[in-house]
């Protein structure tokens, strides 16, 4: 018990920090920061909740009931992570359901084996809608932008996913609540404070190494729908294969002649105003006769480029970090990764092994 009330302070202390940095920060977008840190405060007073109960004989179980508000600000955070005018109102029934729960529990009673079955629900509600908000974000950023640091958000399904087994665990600690068995109890407390250490720890360093979509910086611009099914269906009606054969064409000698893919910040609506298209279409088009969405479309050009200059002989004298500029990457980081996922090696290696081979 004494192990877990050490992990649980760890926990507490780190948390704190975090919240108090994300509220006083000038960095990355104001709502979201406060969305987090109103998370990260939750947990901090669940864990004080935990301690009072265990060192005092205060009755403060109005504590306990601040689980219910984990769900809303997670909701909220990765909403307002990709929307610039979030409004928190049109999700008034959405955002209602805690508070039910909240008075629902209230008469119940907190010693009722029945909390942490709320709990649990209540939470996964808010994680299976907060999980579908993020895959709609992530369709929605590769639609639109081209820029690696904002696109790739895979950061946040690693922060998303350890909220599964949290849910699971809450349900089984409702399950047991009935029984006597106080070690299978302990047993998945401890596992809720690793599973908790680890978000925690995650956040934080995902924080530093992907400061673009952990603070929400993004443009403001209307963005493509994602929902294309119709939206498709609708442009291959008004327009024959021909034609958007021929809008392909145009688009791709545009970026390539014009080489619009070294804009490290080329997103869909300043390639739409330069090849005289709609963003909608320009999207469209490249979804139909590329088969691939916008970001990757620039990306690729881009790697094509970077692969010509890492082996062609005029550019020899070129480092490594000058040709992933000149190439539109505006991140060694990105580009590394992304380099290896597509080519399987690393840029010094693939440069080596042409080299060789002239």
């Amino acid at each position: 018990m004494s192990f877990i009330l050490v992990l649980l302070f760890v926990q507490g202390i780190q948390s704190l920090v975090l919240a108090i940095f994300l509220v006083f920060t000038r960095r990355g977008k104001k709502i979201s920061n406060l969305y987090l840190a109103g998370f990260l405060f939750t947990l901090v007073v669940e864990i004080a909740y935990a301690f009072v109960a265990r060192y005092t004989d205060l009755s403060l179980d109005i504590l306990a009931y601040f689980g219910f508000l984990y769900g809303p600000f997670l909701l909220l955070y990765i909403q307002s992570l990709n929307y610039t005018n979030h409004d928190d109102k049109a999700n008034w029934k959405l955002h209602g359901t805690p508070i039910f729960c909240f008075v629902f529990a209230t008469f119940v009673g907190r010693d009722s084996g029945f909390f942490e079955g709320f709990l649990a629900v209540c939470f996964g509600y808010y994680f299976v809608v907060s999980f579908n908000t993020f895959l709609r974000t992530k369709r929605i950023l590769k639609a639109n932008y081209s820029n690696l640091d904002i696109v790739d958000i895979g950061w946040l399904s690693t922060f998303l996913v350890p909220f599964f087994p949290l849910i699971l665990v809450d349900s089984l600690k409702f399950l047991f609540d009935f029984t006597d068995s106080q070690i299978f109890s302990m047993g998945l407390v401890f596992l809720q404070a690793l599973i908790f250490l680890f978000i925690i720890n995650y956040l934080t360093i995902a924080g530093w190494m992907k400061t673009n979509s952990f603070m929400g910086i993004y443009e403001n611009f209307e963005r493509i729908p994602i929902d294309k099914s119709t939206a498709i269906r609708s442009y291959k009606d008004d327009f024959n294969q021909q034609q958007i054969s021929r809008y392909a064409k145009h688009i791709l000698d545009k970026v390539e002649r014009d080489e619009l893919f070294k804009n490290p910040e080329m997103n869909i609506q300043t390639l739409a105003e330069k090849v005289g298209m709609s963003p909608r279409h320009v999207s469209h088009t490249i979804n139909l006769y590329f088969n691939t969405n916008f970001s990757d479309f620039i990306n690729k050009r881009r790697l094509m480029h970077a692969k010509y200059l890492l082996v062609s002989f005029s550019n020899h004298e070129k480092n490594i970090s000058q040709i992933i500029f000149e190439s539109g990457f505006n991140s060694t980081t990105s580009f590394y990764t992304y380099f290896k996922k597509n080519e399987g090696s690393s840029p010094k290696a693939y440069r080596l092994s042409h080299r060789k081979g002239q």
